[in-house]
């Protein structure tokens, strides 16, 4: 009986362990999103919404490479920040290696024709970058518990960890795990694709309702990455409804401060102000109070 209460906290602590990984990644893809999205919004608002691709040269065209890239970046450095979050140094390379690897359709669908599997060409998306992400940590972590020759230590993180977590994991993501995870990836985007009235709006209800349920926290996160992963697939409807959700907590606070402001404290009040700009901004942690700083009092007469 005393072993299972200690399978339980084992469990209970990598469970958590694995979303701070998961959490790491995310806070540093954060910004190549919103890189991305607003430098593709600024190219669709000074060009023609059709051409902008097409009207090479022009303003919108060059703010359009930089959006294209920012959103396309994004899933590698998901990947590798896991790894990085696992593994320090030495999993970065390995992890933003094998998540971009795996997006490129034409090695992907090439990988699963050598193993006769038909599919494939759409990648393996955000879903393979956590795979990759997770697994390159692990095994570089392994790699760095090993009692190596004190002259072979300077080297380990720069060049034999990264190159033998490459080694051994390409194959490995390439022939056993990126197939299967790129088939489920169309699958996943085709069933969006596919949705219509009800099925979509009920998505819709379901991710927002996860981005105001917590605030920043992981059940926010984990919206938050499937909506951002579906983009690079062209799918945009779900990051919609996680804006919305995202932006009703400092919005709605907001709200009840000016309609009923004798319920709030004074910087409550004030802190609602600011609410309505970052709601707006979709900065759904604009709910929270911001703390007045201290004034610093000196000890001496």
């Amino acid at each position: 009986m005393s072993e299972s209460p200690k399978f339980e906290r084992l469990l209970r602590s990598h469970v958590t362990s694995v979303k701070e990984d998961l959490m790491t990644g995310v806070s540093f893809m954060i910004p190549f999103v919103t890189i991305g999205g607003i430098f593709l919004a600024l190219a669709y608002a000074v060009g023609d919404t059709q051409a902008v691709f097409d009207n090479t040269g022009s303003p919108g065209w060059f703010l359009a490479q930089v959006g294209t890239a920012g959103l396309t970046i994004m899933v590698p450095i998901l990947g590798g920040y896991i790894a990085y979050a696992i593994a320090d140094r030495p999993g970065l390379a390995p992890g933003f290696l094998l998540s971009f690897i795996i997006q490129d359709g034409v090695v992907v669908s090439e990988a699963a024709s050598v193993i006769g599997v038909a599919g494939g060409e759409a990648g393996a998306g955000y879903l393979g970058a956590i795979v990759a992400g997770l697994l390159a940590g692990y095994v570089a972590r392994w790699f760095k518990g090993l009692d190596v020759p004190e002259f072979l230590a300077p080297m380990m993180p720069v060049l034999i960890i990264p190159v033998a977590t490459m080694a051994v994991l390409t194959p490995i993501m390439l022939f056993v795990l990126g197939v299967p995870v790129a088939l489920a990836n169309a699958s996943l985007t085709g069933f969006l694709e596919g949705m219509q009235g009800g099925q979509a709006m009920f998505v819709g209800l379901i991710l927002g309702g996860m981005m105001a349920f917590d605030m920043g926290g992981p059940v926010n996160k984990v919206a938050y990455v499937f909506s951002t992963g579906l983009i690079t697939e062209g799918i945009y409807a779900p990051m919609a409804a996680v804006m919305i959700g995202g932006m009703v907590p400092p919005i709605g606070l907001a709200i009840s401060n000016f309609i009923s402001p004798h319920k709030y404290a004074a910087e409550m009040y004030e802190n609602a102000k600011s609410g309505v700009v970052l709601g707006l901004s979709f900065i759904t942690e604009g709910r929270f109070p911001t703390p007045r700083p201290t004034p610093c009092v000196s000890s001496r007469p």
